[in-house]
């Protein structure tokens, strides 16, 4: 696979740096606090007085630079090289792409965050002039319908197009509904006088249901719209996830399923939802200023 040379951790550093000194965006960063109350409402209020809530999920595109490849061959689209390819995750049913649905449902801001330059000089460049968002596309997880649960699905698209497709055995074209930062930036300004409290509540409905229903009832509600799940393999936990450097090393040595159990003894919702969105999901909760949408 015809894969950029920087990681995808790098490129979701580099995004976030940007949302952060471009925004005025905060990181919440998914860390354990030692006790409860060293993370309570009061930071709540604070993280989301401050911003608005935005779920990411960071990928690195496959770079296709020949014509040879599936989408140049596809009479229904016409491409221009190069194309991008955001792969999906297959494992367990697509069950990391249907939690990320239900996020989305659930009427919080959540999106996938994939890359659009072909090599590490590009993502450098751009990130030392502060235009990292010009190397990176934006699909919603409910804008990306899989017509199966068993065969792998990826999104192709060119960089800023107006059209993307959903590529199987064959390319189901869509219209992206924000394809860049700029406009989910616009999107985000309709959310920018939302009170805290607000924000806190509607984040605490989707933590409580999450953990009542659990993960995989949560993923079935979404598999349900395809009408297949009932062959999905039954999903197996993995306790040999990847390590971010921001998480303490002792908490990652818990293991997935000791930490999840432990999420529901945090006060602070903001980071409930911010450990719930990295361990089920592998995505991350930042905040956009909405002193920086109101500019």
């Amino acid at each position: 696979m015809a894969y950029p040379d920087f990681s995808e951790f790098s490129f979701g550093y580099a995004v976030v740096r940007q949302i952060e000194q471009q925004m005025l965006g905060q990181w919440a960063v998914p860390r354990f606090p030692t006790q409860p109350q060293e993370a309570d409402a009061g930071y709540d209020v604070d993280f989301l007085s401050h911003g608005v809530p935005l779920f990411i999920q960071f990928k690195r595109s496959e770079v296709m630079r020949r014509r040879s490849c599936k989408e140049c061959r596809d009479p229904s689209t016409s491409w221009t090289l190069p194309i991008y390819r955001m792969h999906l995750h297959q494992r367990d049913g697509y069950r990391q792409h249907m939690l990320l649905r239900a996020l989305e449902r659930s009427g919080n801001t959540a999106i996938y965050c994939t890359s659009t330059v072909p090599a590490k000089r590009e993502l450098d460049h751009l990130y030392a002039s502060n235009r990292v968002f010009e190397a990176a596309a934006v699909f919603w997880p409910l804008e990306i319908d899989l017509p199966s649960l068993h065969e792998p699905h990826h999104v192709a698209f060119n960089w800023n197009a107006a059209v993307a497709a959903v590529y199987s055995e064959v390319g189901r074209a869509f219209e992206p509904r924000t394809p860049t930062f700029a406009d989910v930036f616009r999107k985000l300004q309709g959310r920018a006088e939302t009170d805290a409290r607000e924000e806190v509540r509607r984040l605490e409905a989707f933590v409580e249901d999450f953990q009542a229903r659990g993960a995989d009832t949560v993923a079935d509600a979404e598999r349900a719209a395809i009408g297949d799940q009932d062959n999905v393999e039954e999903y197996e936990d993995d306790a040999s996830y990847k390590a971010i450097p921001r998480f303490d090393a002792t908490e990652v040595a818990l293991g997935r399923r000791d930490a999840l159990a432990r999420i529901r003894d945090i006060e602070s919702v903001v980071t409930r939802a911010a450990l719930i969105a990295y361990f089920e999901m592998d995505a991350f909760l930042v905040s956009v200023s909405k002193e920086a949408l109101r500019a």
